[in-house]
């Protein structure tokens, strides 16, 4: 039973930096792609590869800012707060899946009993005879 998952989570420690280099690789390309489209130039152009050293250096310093917002926003942030949060989410979610399960019941016992009695249907709908 635990197999599959120790298996999963043992590929995925061992291999997942692969993965990340596989997808970065693929960023890379079509990053360099854009430049040299819109340059009108090809891939290993000195502009193109300037544009996407730039556009790196932009998503760095952009997770940068974003790991520094992340730090103020935890600063302020208390066990106990977060508890409350949770479950207030958690009520809040509740609430809306009852609401939805009422709703797909309700449209559901509704349309059941509209062809049950032969009022409803896509041919009366239509303008065509029911049964």
């Amino acid at each position: 039973m635990a197999a599959p998952v120790v298996g999963t989570g043992g590929y995925f420690l061992l291999a997942h930096h692969i993965l990340l280099y596989l997808v970065m690789g693929g960023v890379v390309y079509v990053d360099a792609n854009k430049h040299a489209q819109r340059e009108g130039v090809e891939v290993y152009n000195p502009v193109v590869l300037n544009g996407v050293w730039e556009d790196t250096q932009k998503w760095g310093i952009q997770r940068w800012r974003d790991l520094q917002a992340i730090q103020v926003a935890l600063q302020g942030l208390t066990p106990q707060e977060a508890m409350q949060t949770l479950v207030k989410a958690s009520h809040t979610a509740g609430q809306m899946a009852t609401q939805a399960a009422a709703a797909a019941s309700a449209a559901s016992s509704g349309a059941s009993s509209s062809t049950a009695n032969g009022s409803g249907g896509a041919s009366s709908k239509a303008g065509l005879p029911g049964k």
